[in-house]
């Protein structure tokens, strides 16, 4: 095959399966066959402006990562997320207007807009795999940026002797009582849990065993729907609180109340 053959067969694919229905005079619907990571098909709304062309989703981009329990916007946004939101709007030339993403475009530059616009919903969209394959360090990331947007003082990656052995706890807080130690747990899979909760208690039960004074939290990532009862009861008998990342607020509560 040809490298002329394989372009003509995509461009025939492309013609095929994309659907534009006209909504009104000046206002065309365009069904593509690009789909979101859900498996749903990317869906454009084009208008003719006179003077530009003006492309949007309708919000669908971050209405479905609000679904997802993502906000990329909103006060909740952790601040790596609105850097990439950010970043994936400076690269593609794309805005956001009441919740909608936008582009602008000539007529003579129509296609390739269309092209970079569906290309920066994948970028965006791709925040609900990452939320799905979150690593511990990215999570962390959130909590240190949530603690210092809170005004929270804190020491990360805090070094502590227990009775057996030496242990880093994620973050420590000072507070009106006993220090707070504060372990961040993420994971993406239920078995990993158990151990995950497992580790997490035995650190804080060797240093109440050192005699360490502490108010011990244990902070869970839970976007994803990975923590067992089983786990969580093993993280309960050795944390003073277990707070989900979605209450994250009780967190703060609990830090300014002298850790109790």
């Amino acid at each position: 095959m040809e490298c002329r053959d394989l372009l003509e067969e995509y461009a025939t694919w492309l013609r095929e399966n994309t659907h534009c229905e006209e909504i009104s005079p000046g206002y065309w619907r365009v069904i593509t066959p690009h789909q979101t990571p859900g498996g749903d098909l990317i869906t454009l709304h084009l208008f003719d402006r006179g003077t530009e062309f003006v492309l949007t989703d309708r919000g669908g981009t971050l209405n479905q990562l609000r679904s997802r329990g993502i906000d990329v916007l909103g006060p909740r946004a952790s601040r790596p997320r609105r850097e990439w939101v950010d970043m994936v709007l400076e690269s593609y030339q794309a805005e956001i207007k009441r919740g909608e993403l936008v582009f602008h475009a000539q007529r003579d530059n129509l296609g390739q807009a269309v092209t970079s616009f569906i290309d920066a919903i994948h970028e965006l969209l791709s925040l609900e795999l990452t939320a799905k394959l979150r690593t511990k360090r990215f999570f962390k990331e959130e909590v240190r940026s949530f603690l210092l947007e809170s005004n929270v003082h804190f020491i990360q990656d805090y070094r502590v002797q227990g009775r057996r052995a030496s242990h880093t706890i994620d973050f420590a807080v000072n507070t009106r009582k006993t220090p707070a130690l504060i372990q961040a747990a993420s994971t993406g899979s239920r078995a990993y849990s158990t151990i995950l909760a497992k580790l997490t208690t035995h650190a804080f039960l060797d240093l109440y065993k050192a005699g360490v004074a502490h108010t011990s939290l244990s902070l869970i990532d839970d976007e994803e729907d990975v923590w067992t009862q089983e786990a969580l009861a093993i993280l309960e008998t050795g944390s003073d609180h277990v707070i989900g990342w979605s209450k994250r607020d009780h967190l703060l509560e609990v830090l300014r109340g002298g850790g109790e």
